[in-house]
């Protein structure tokens, strides 16, 4: 049954990009990295954890589901430029209010030399990068790196929001051409968030949200700028390639196999026990963000309901608990976002969440590629983040990347109707 689902995944992919010729299509980026990951997986080296045929087989049932609802929001979005081609208008700008970006930027820069700062005194003091990463993320009982809680929640909380939200704007600015000292800045800050965390993901992100841009046919490119945009991807992934070596003791094929393998283990090991404890989220998961801001409310007025509680336990638990995947070898985190489908609705809601998120993924796309918009092709930009970081959760269901998606929608001017119908910008 997994080869054929497989099959029929590779055959959507087939489908789609016959119908987009784009190779960051929401069905080809989405499908591609779960075909990668279920492969390595069913390799089975280095004594991986065993793991269960239905968690491959809802992993694959969501890919699907995703991709029809992509398919479908596109093949309509198509139908109405066809019939209304006299009323779509080309948007070139992205409107941006600076502002707002300004002041975001220099809240990211801020947070990025306090980071610096208290790496730097860390490492001198005889710290490992090992240690770093865990006093960063709370693992092995390690001390937190800032004692400050302000300067903590500023760091941990705000920074890297705010960061993923404007690289967007920087990326697309940076291969038109202008402004380039924002652009530069914001670059500086990505290259120290990973410096002061050792985290490889944002790399990640970046060039594949890079790469789209350079293939966005809207923009013009410098040849010259082609050419600093490859060099930057080239960088990046020898970038990627140390910070494995440094954060391992294993290979770099094992590194790589462990952190793309992982998911499937994870989920198979979540779904198993949320099975064991009959635990339901009933939608809760899905829109994770308002439950867990829902819960902290209810607990600061001393009114807590044990329902939100045991939600919000559930999806910190495979944040929190280590599984040995590995006879040498435990990990965390990445239970992908079909645990959080599964836990509101288990199989229904992976087939409902997934069509949703592709409905939701299509749309953006459309706007971009179809209509030609910038604003909505920076948006897009996002929207890839969510998906490439979905094997680890359920992005939109995530309180930081939440945080990304509203201070990035704030970053654009209103816009007025006028009597007239047209649309005048507010600053």
């Amino acid at each position: 049954m997994a080869i054929l689902g497989l099959f029929v995944i590779f055959l959507l992919i087939l489908l789609d990009f016959s119908m987009n010729r784009n190779v960051f299509s929401p069905v080809v980026i989405f499908s591609s990295l779960f075909v990668f990951i279920i492969c390595l997986a069913k390799l089975q080296l280095y004594g991986i954890a065993d793991f269960s045929e239905r968690s491959v087989l809802l992993i694959e049932l969501g890919v699907i589901c995703f991709d029809i609802g992509c398919i479908i929001i596109c093949e309509l979005f198509k139908n109405y430029r066809k019939k209304n081609i006299k009323k779509v208008e080309y948007a070139k700008d992205l409107n941006l209010n600076w502002k707002i970006v300004n002041i975001l930027t220099v809240i990211a820069t801020f947070g990025s030399i306090i980071s610096l700062f208290y790496m730097t005194r860390f490492l001198i003091t005889g710290g490992t990068y090992i240690r770093l990463r865990y006093a960063l993320l709370g693992y092995n009982n390690e001390p937190p790196l800032i004692a400050n809680g302000a300067l903590r929640f500023l760091t941990s909380y705000v920074t890297v929001p705010v960061l993923y939200a404007l690289i967007p704007f920087t990326l697309i600015c940076f291969v038109k051409r202008e402004k380039k000292l924002f652009s530069y800045i914001v670059f500086a800050n990505l290259v120290l968030t990973i410096v002061t965390t050792g985290g490889r993901i944002a790399l990640i992100y970046t060039v594949i949200q890079f790469l789209a841009v350079l293939a966005y046919s809207n923009i013009r490119i410098s040849k010259k700028t082609k050419r600093t945009v490859i060099a930057f991807v080239g960088i990046a992934f020898s970038a990627v390639i140390v910070l494995s070596l440094v954060r391992s003791s294993h290979s770099l094929f094992k590194s790589i196999y462990s952190y793309f393998s992982v998911p499937v283990v994870l989920f198979s090991t979540w779904m198993d026990r949320a099975d064991s404890a009959g635990m339901y989220s009933y939608g809760l998961s899905f829109i994770y963000p308002f439950t867990y801001l829902l819960n902290s409310l209810t607990n600061f007025f001393n009114m807590p309901i044990e329902f939100l509680n045991n939600v919000v336990s559930w999806q910190s638990l495979p944040q929190d608990v280590w599984i040995m995947v590995f006879p040498d070898q435990p990990l965390n985190a990445f239970c992908t976002l079909f645990y959080f489908f599964y836990q509101d609705f288990r199989s229904f809601g992976v087939c409902f969440f997934s069509f949703l998120f592709g409905l939701f993924s299509g749309f953006y796309y459309s706007r971009a590629y179809l209509f030609k918009s910038l604003k909505y092709f920076s948006v897009y930009l996002l929207v890839i983040k969510a998906i490439v970081g979905s094997f680890m959760i359920w992005q939109l269901g995530s309180t930081s990347f939440f945080m990304s998606w509203v201070l990035f929608m704030c970053c654009f001017k209103r816009l007025k109707k006028l009597p007239s119908g047209t649309m005048k910008t507010i600053s």
